[in-house]
């Protein structure tokens, strides 16, 4: 875009509007002059693209878009069908705050092996994600996005389907960055190692009212793997992981996590573990959370019980109204009622939903009056 701040937009959208650079030999878009938030790409279908030379390290990357030292903004874009040999199939940002937003990453990958980001790559980048979808992308390591380098990306209500990694982070894959997640949904990814969904290493993650489902990694972390550093979770939901050698739900190693306020329903370690698995010299703070029908065990190794956990071997034993699921409806229900009230929106917890019509309303506080007491 030559460092100018202009806008670059098809008129009716990214349904009529494409940027084929199938047999061009390079990136559909490129923004390494400086392009500030000023640079406006938007509306477009960008597709064929195989990536720019990297100054620093003589690589191709970012087959739809590549980033360098530059933060344009991107917004209401697919990027499909697009490849790179290095990384970012779909986009590369290295040393980059942009604002990416209503973009569809579909269909591209990471050709070499041991590189990354089939979807989009973040090197020592600070970009704000929002409300993307990462769906078929597949890399070596974190299928539908990578970060790395450094960098504290925000990623907020974005959904990561049906990605998969030939090694780790089916979708995600976080090394020396700190990125946090916000209200995103992980669904049917697969790593054929660890981390199904998302695989950190060495840095401190957090996921606020994520849901993970459905995702597999062939040895361990169903959904997630941490090892050699940290994670926070808070209200999030994981439900029919599977693990080959343990932690269906998530696998802990030579790191701190803290778990609280989640659910942890019919996820599957085989042989350790299935909602969550300690190794290493490893600490879990968990509290507030309810688990029900993991296998074989609910945690293994050793965690710090804070309180408010309930614990049951099937998923059918459940009491209408008992929101806390303590064996007792009482005012804590109604008030964690009172908290979640209003619309469902199918990514955070929901628990108070009792008849499951998507929304939290009087009909659900009629049913907790109902049963107030104890569980029968």
């Amino acid at each position: 875009m030559q460092g100018k701040a202009i806008r670059l937009f098809g008129r009716d959208g990214a349904a009529a509007t494409t940027i084929d650079a199938t047999g061009l030999g390079g990136s559909a878009i490129v923004c390494m002059n400086g392009e500030t938030s000023e640079t406006v790409i938007a509306g477009l279908t960008l597709t064929g693209g195989t990536g720019t030379l990297n100054p620093v390290w003589q690589t191709l990357q970012g087959g739809g878009i590549f980033i360098y030292t530059a933060s344009p903004t991107v917004v209401n874009c697919v990027l499909t069908l697009n490849t790179s040999e290095f990384g970012g199939g779909g986009i590369w940002a290295q040393n980059s705050e942009s604002y990416l937003a209503n973009l569809r990453f579909d269909d591209n990958h990471t050709l070499l092996e041991t590189r990354g980001g089939g979807g989009m790559y973040l090197w020592n980048s600070s970009a704000t994600v929002m409300r993307c979808s990462f769906s078929n992308n597949t890399a070596d390591s974190g299928g539908g996005l990578r970060c790395k380098g450094g960098g504290s990306a925000y990623i907020r209500r974005c959904s990561f389907v049906n990605n998969e990694s030939f090694s780790f982070g089916g979708a995600v894959a976080v090394t020396g960055a700190t990125p946090a997640f916000d209200r995103c949904l992980f669904d049917g990814n697969v790593a054929a190692s660890y981390g199904g969904a998302v695989s950190t290493g060495g840095v401190l993650t957090t996921f606020l009212n994520c849901y993970f489902r459905e995702n597999v990694a062939n040895t361990t972390g169903g959904a997630i793997r941490v090892n050699d550093g940290g994670a926070e979770f808070d209200g999030c939901d994981f439900a029919s992981n599977l693990a080959g050698l343990g932690g269906g739900g998530i696998v802990v190693n030579d790191s701190a996590c803290t778990v609280t306020r989640g659910s942890f329903q019919e996820n599957d370690g085989t042989s350790n573990g299935g909602a969550i698995h300690l190794t290493g010299v490893s600490s879990v703070d968990v509290d507030l959370n309810f688990f029900c029908g993991n296998q074989p065990t609910t945690i293994s190794g050793d965690w710090n019980d804070l309180g408010g956990n309930a614990i049951y071997a099937s998923c059918s034993t459940t009491c209408p109204g008992d929101i806390d699921a303590n064996g007792t409806v009482d005012l804590m229900d109604a008030l964690s009622l009172i908290a979640q009230w209003g619309q469902c929106d199918g990514v955070s917890s929901c628990f108070a939903d009792q008849n499951d019509d998507g929304q939290v309303n009087v009909a659900d506080l009629i049913i907790v009056i109902e049963n107030f007491g104890a569980c029968p």
